[in-house]
């Protein structure tokens, strides 16, 4: 991949991005009690992404070469063969992020933050889910936009982030769970967001949400492959700790978009 010279990355000025953040994410109105849902068909470019991080963060090198790195490792695993050329991985990992319910229908967003926050800086400490609603400018009309998540986790997280689209970047669902294991088995929680998810294809229905990917499984003996999911929703699914697994196909077939 070719990346636009540093010099002119850290030329960005405010006018720019705003302008690249308002074309690049779409808000549309809340259809239902739980919903975060936008255009997927319209997505920043790697290269757009790279000059947000840079003009938001603030990099020193050492960070910069660390997304750089990022980017090129996601290339590698889009462009190659998932099916002949399979990640290394183990049969099972998880990370323990930690579970916290969203405190109401519109922030799961600012609770999937706060979850992989805490896995990364510890839970003592953490901002409140209302506070890092306020950061994110989410609001009950439109949610949370991916942009402000993926800013979030670039500037609090020891971790790079960038948003992959379903059919933007990624195209089946070995690689969407490629994608996933490179995380798991870099320590970095995966950031989905799921929509036109209905009781048929999932425990419930909705048309945008955020969650958590804290972990796979790879079962050779039966060829499964499942996702372990932190899901802020505890109305939608009901189960306390917050954790399920999901086959990565089903998982693939609700997902428009991740943070990786």
């Amino acid at each position: 991949m070719k990346y636009i010279k540093k010099v002119l990355c850290y030329a960005i000025n405010t006018l720019m991005v705003s302008s690249i953040l308002s074309s690049a994410y779409v808000n549309a109105e809340d259809t239902n009690e739980n919903s975060n849902n936008f255009n997927s068909g319209i997505y920043m470019s790697s290269e757009e992404q790279y000059n947000l991080f840079i003009e938001i963060c603030n990099p020193d090198n050492d960070r910069l070469r660390e997304y750089e790195l990022m980017m090129e490792e996601h290339e590698a695993i889009i462009s190659s063969d998932s099916n002949s050329n399979p990640m290394l991985r183990a049969s099972v990992r998880r990370l323990g992020v930690p579970f916290f319910a969203q405190e109401n229908n519109y922030y799961c967003g600012p609770a999937t933050i706060r979850q992989m926050c805490g896995y990364y800086n510890g839970t003592s400490n953490l901002p409140s889910q209302s506070q890092i609603a306020s950061d994110l400018n989410t609001s009950s009309a439109t949610g949370t936009d991916q942009s402000e998540l993926i800013n979030y986790l670039n500037l609090h997280t020891s971790k790079t982030y960038e948003t992959y689209w379903r059919n933007g970047k990624y195209s089946t669902s070995s690689q969407l769970f490629n994608l996933i294991i490179a995380d798991i088995n870099n320590n970095k929680p995966t950031l989905a967001h799921i929509t036109d998810a209905t009781t048929s294809n999932w425990r419930y229905s909705t048309d945008g949400h955020y969650l958590c990917l804290e972990g796979y499984i790879d079962d050779t003996t039966t060829n499964g492959h499942n996702v372990y999911v932190v899901d802020p929703w505890l109305t939608g699914h009901n189960i306390s700790s917050g954790k399920y697994d999901v086959t990565v196909d089903q998982l693939y077939n609700v997902t428009d978009r991740i943070g990786t």
